[in-house]
């Protein structure tokens, strides 16, 4: 029977898709991976919260969703990119079993061919598509959900690794899916835009080689050392789609920031004003006192640029000094964060208007932020209060509004 503080038991153990059946219309699929997942790219699962690190090869993991909330995608609702179709870890989808068979959900199919990496699905339709290194190269991949049959493999790059990478090769980023094209990021930073039906590869960008991107690699990874590329884990953050642009996070000096379009690739605009290197954090669309803008965490802090133009709208100043992972949440008008390591903390800014200029601030006390240590796996919030895994407390329930914690 599961409780009040867990809605669904997952697993994530050894590099294959399985799909469960947890009632008569719904179905989850759990991603396994070869390796111990580093900290810099837990892309679990397909609408769950979940934190890992450092895990045992070969251990299975069972995890489980927050109160309140149905965390599950199914042949009927789409789960077309990283954390769900508003990038909140919230599905629409209901009808799930509150209790489980006693030997489990049955299994209705095993795909054992989705090689090394870190990429969680977005379904769409009858179609699962999921990143996966083969040999020498990232590949994304189209998978028939009824009966788990690859439909078709393009290739978007050469595999990324390096000497001493302890925490494994290949992609670390979600595919998005919008309308006819599915866009799909390699570690080493291609981007691709495949026709969902044939595979077909519509165009491609480089992240370093087309503009000049750079990822943060505190804590680890290439560009710890003079002359090494600036790539450290690799790039991990999953595309989002905002009508006929497609905003990526190349990150470095010409522009943390880039629309491209949709259609072609082309770039559209950069974020000069804002220059800091790329996070493993994916950015997110909001509208904050009727601006439309994208939202990003990064190890200097949160921003807030104009998806009109990316200019700079406004700045969160905070200095992480480990790794900047989980997504921020839009709440009320405010932004949630949980982020960083040693020590990880969390915040709500308040995004204001005045005269036209914005500004952003901290409204929790110091106490409050160390509630929900979170460096991984993210948070969600229902009906005003953040669940999520806390570093060195378990699972936590915190206020949203407050900071207080409700449980632990």
């Amino acid at each position: 029977m599961l409780n009040n503080k867990a809605i669904a038991a997952v697993f994530f153990t050894i590099k294959k898709l399985c799909v469960v059946k947890l009632s008569e219309r719904t179905e989850r699929v759990g991603v396994r991976v070869p390796r111990r997942p580093g900290a810099h790219a837990l892309r679990l699962m397909t609408g769950l919260v979940a934190y890992l690190r450092r895990v045992p090869k070969c251990l299975s993991i069972g995890l489980a969703a927050c109160m309140g909330v149905t965390l599950c995608t199914n042949l009927l609702a789409d789960w077309p990119q990283y954390q769900g179709p508003g990038r909140d870890n919230h599905s629409t989808e209901t009808g799930l079993l509150k209790q489980w068979p006693e030997a489990g959900p049955p299994l209705a199919w095993t795909f054992r061919q989705s090689g090394l990496g870190y990429s969680s699905p977005a379904i769409v339709g009858d179609r699962l598509f999921i990143t996966g290194a083969r040999q020498e190269q990232e590949h994304l991949i189209a998978i028939d959900t009824s009966s788990g049959q690859e439909l078709w493999a393009v290739p978007i790059g050469p595999v990324f690794d390096f000497s001493g990478n302890a925490w494994g090769p290949g992609p670390r980023s979600a595919p998005t899916v919008a309308g006819s094209r599915v866009f799909a990021l390699g570690g080493r930073g291609n981007l691709v835009a495949v026709d969902t039906q044939s595979g077909q590869v519509v165009w491609s960008k480089h992240m370093m080689q087309d503009l000049a991107g750079e990822v943060n690699p505190i804590g680890g990874g290439p560009g710890t050392k003079p002359g090494e590329e600036k790539i450290g884990w690799g790039y991990s953050w999953a595309p989002l789609v905002d009508g006929d642009r497609l905003i990526c996070f190349p990150g470095g000096p010409q522009g943390a920031l880039a629309a491209l379009n949709c259609v072609d690739g082309q770039l559209v605009w950069r974020t000069t004003s804002l220059t800091v290197q790329a996070s493993y954090a994916s950015p997110i669309a909001a509208e904050i006192e009727g601006v439309l803008q994208y939202v990003v965490l990064h190890n200097t802090g949160l921003s807030g640029v104009s998806a009109a133009d990316g200019s700079l709208l406004w700045q969160w100043d905070k200095s992480y000094p480990d790794v900047v992972i989980p997504t921020p949440l839009l709440h009320d008008g405010q932004i949630y964060v949980s982020a960083g390591s040693n020590p990880s903390t969390c915040g709500l800014i308040q995004i204001s208007k005045q005269d036209n200029q914005f500004s952003a601030q901290q409204k929790y006390s110091s106490k409050a932020t160390r509630v929900m240590k979170n460096q991984v796996g993210g948070s969600v919030i229902v009906s005003g209060h953040a669940y999520g895994y806390s570093d060195k407390i378990g699972w936590v329930c915190q206020e949203v509004a407050t900071g207080n914690q409700k449980w632990a």
